[in-house]
């Protein structure tokens, strides 16, 4: 009887622990079950955070910051990339072209005058040569050799309404270059492309303008700015000299604090020769006489 009941007993623990463990897959399975459900019917929210907003130009600080020392630079290489809009004859002559952008001052009567001394492939629509327009980006090198600072003034940014770079006023191709007849790019199986493009541009001077952001540390450096109203080729000058300034930095109780600064200048800047390094098509790009072509482009000031 002693051995029959330890029999039994060990039965009825083997059958008590498979069902209990038959009980908790099943609960298991469940569980799972009701998870996936919830991950695929019912996405769990987003989180609600509380975001302070902030106007970097809205600070209240007691003394400004004022330039100490700074020094223009000078044999300072520079690129830049000139945008023009060319109209291109059935038979591969550019009578005249429109610039869109200009990255340095200068540059219009030299480019405007190589491109009439292209020769073109014009642009083709299966096979047949047909007048159209088309948008080159030409890459130029030089150097500033000399700059001298005219005038410059810093003042803090409106917080209310912080200065934005200028709006783009469509350009609009001078004398009778507008009337030309012209196919549409979209139409043309082949855009007009230059089949040899030189551009040189002798050493000039010139006065240019300079608007920026500047934003100026407590240790008193300039360490990041945003062009506001300068050409293309110019930003290395702005960010070469930036990087000379000695700045008694801005303070507040006392204590010195980081702030941002809009900055306006006027200087002479003497260009050695400027040469074109290449060029290619901006096949993405469309240009109409109108100036609504697919992108608003603003021409570069002299």
């Amino acid at each position: 009887m002693l051995g029959y009941d330890s029999d039994m007993k060990r039965w009825l623990m083997t059958g008590l622990l498979l069902m209990f463990c038959t009980h908790l897959g099943a609960q298991e399975g469940t569980a799972r079950a009701w998870q996936q459900r919830l991950k695929l019917e019912e996405p769990l929210p987003v989180p609600v955070l509380a975001v302070r907003p902030a106007n970097p130009f809205a600070l209240r600080i007691d003394v400004g910051p004022r330039l100490l020392t700074a020094v223009p630079p000078r044999k300072l290489p520079v690129t830049g990339t000139a945008k023009v809009a060319v109209y291109v004859d059935a038979g591969g002559i550019s009578p005249g072209a429109l610039p869109l952008e200009l990255p340095f001052p200068g540059l219009t009567q030299e480019l405007l005058t190589a491109l009439k001394k292209t020769k073109f492939e014009p642009g083709r629509a299966n096979r047949v040569a047909r007048p159209s327009w088309v948008v080159l980006e030409v890459q130029l090198a030089g150097k500033i050799k000399e700059s001298a600072v005219v005038k410059q003034d810093l003042r803090f940014p409106d917080p209310a309404a912080p200065p934005a770079p200028p709006a783009a006023s469509p350009p609009y191709p001078p004398g009778r270059l507008a009337a030309l007849p012209a196919a549409d790019a979209a139409t043309l199986t082949n855009l007009a492309t230059p089949r040899r493009l030189k551009v040189r541009v002798p050493g000039h001077q010139a006065q240019v303008g300079i608007h920026a952001l500047v934003h100026f540390t407590a240790d008193g450096r300039a360490d990041r700015f945003v062009p506001l109203g300068m050409q293309s080729g110019l930003v290395a000058w702005l960010s070469t000299y930036l990087a000379s300034w000695k700045v008694q930095p801005a303070q507040l109780d006392a204590k010195p604090v980081p702030c941002w600064m809009q900055y306006t200048a006027r200087v002479m800047m003497k260009f050695s020769r400027l040469s074109s390094s290449s060029v290619r098509v901006v096949a993405g790009e469309r240009f109409t006489p109108s100036g609504r072509g697919s992108s608003d482009a603003t021409p570069g000031g002299e």
